[in-house]
């Protein structure tokens, strides 16, 4: 099966975070948003990843090609890259990837700003193509899926204003019939059929649900949400309750409370760091206390008494107490 993986937005209501970088790389939970999902397709059989990018992506590539040298999992996967130039919706994203699907071979879609927990495994074995949800209490923010009493999808439904379902689109698609989903897209697209201003890949589905391809709904275990700074921090709790790991940072009287991630070169003098924390590569750290927080390699904080902080990369933070969210190469407190 080929794996796409739209990672073209912008991720506005990230900033500062995505001034430097592109949401999907944006750290969390001791990795990135892109090599969390990356890791979660380990051990099945994919013939080719493909990325759609725009906003930095040539960072992602980069990305791309060092874990290829690290050898992380599926670094031995084809990639391929394709631009979405200006993202006019996901519709539009799955479509440019279109011209490079194989015959016959099943397409597995997970969008790249969002974080799950689900048996993939079980999903792509499935002998009938799978939209994955989550019931929320809130189905007005989101596309949903509407079943009958056996799972089998009827209808979607984009940001319904009226209830109809609470089983909300969480952002994986197993797609078997991979030829028409092609043509659904080619329809909407070349029809110009746009839903809020945008080619919605929801459209393209009830296409496909009209000309006969069968869908079934996927309740998946958790979703976690990477969309504003208090989500990702709260990811970031989700993500570390599953692990407690460091890579022998350098210790100097410090007290460490579990969860958290620390990276390498990581100097900590006088400091209780957790629970909570990720601090990542060559982080330096002195009288000091950080809980909750996300830390991005090579940022110096001296004095300070950090709780539900994101910073960048390389930031200075003196003599500061409280809460931040800095984007790379900010300074606060230094002279």
């Amino acid at each position: 099966m080929q794996v796409i993986i739209p990672v073209a937005g912008i991720g506005s209501r990230l900033r500062p975070q995505t001034l430097f970088l592109p949401k999907s790389l944006l750290p969390v939970g001791g990795s990135n948003i892109l090599g969390h999902i990356i890791d979660s397709l380990d051990g099945l059989e994919i013939s080719e990843l493909i990325l759609v990018t725009g906003y930095k992506g040539e960072l992602i590539e980069e990305y791309m090609a060092r874990r290829k040298v690290e050898r992380a999992p599926l670094s031995d996967i084809p990639v391929r890259f394709v631009h979405q130039a200006k993202p006019r919706g996901l519709g539009e994203a799955i479509h440019l990837c279109t011209p490079h699907f194989r015959e016959n071979e099943p397409v597995l879609i997970v969008l790249g700003d969002t974080l799950f927990k689900a048996n993939l495994r079980a999903i792509v074995s499935s002998p009938v193509s799978q939209i994955c949800t989550r019931k929320v209490t809130d189905p007005e923010r989101f596309g949903v899926v509407v079943t009958d009493d056996n799972g089998r999808i009827q209808t979607l439904v984009e940001k319904p204003t009226k209830f109809v379902s609470d089983q909300a689109i969480v952002g994986i698609y197993w797609i078997r019939e991979s030829g028409a989903l092609k043509e659904a897209l080619d329809q909407i697209v070349a029809n110009n059929i746009r839903t809020s201003g945008e080619y919605q890949l929801t459209d393209a589905l009830a296409r496909m649900l009209e000309m006969g391809v069968e869908f079934r709904s996927a309740a998946i275990g958790d979703w976690l949400d990477c969309g504003k700074p208090e989500t990702l921090l709260e990811t970031n709790r989700k993500l570390l309750a599953e692990q407690t790991r460091n890579c022998s940072p350098m210790l100097v009287n410090c007290k460490l409370l579990p969860p958290y991630f620390i990276g390498e070169n990581v100097r900590l003098s006088h400091c209780t760091v957790g629970p909570n924390v990720s601090l990542f590569a060559n982080v330096e750290a002195t009288d000091s206390e950080i809980s909750d927080s996300v830390i991005g390699e090579g940022t110096r904080i001296r004095s300070s008494r950090l709780r539900s902080t994101l910073t960048g990369r390389h930031c200075a933070v003196e003599n500061f107490t409280g809460s931040l969210n800095l984007g790379d190469y900010s300074e606060v407190g230094t002279l």
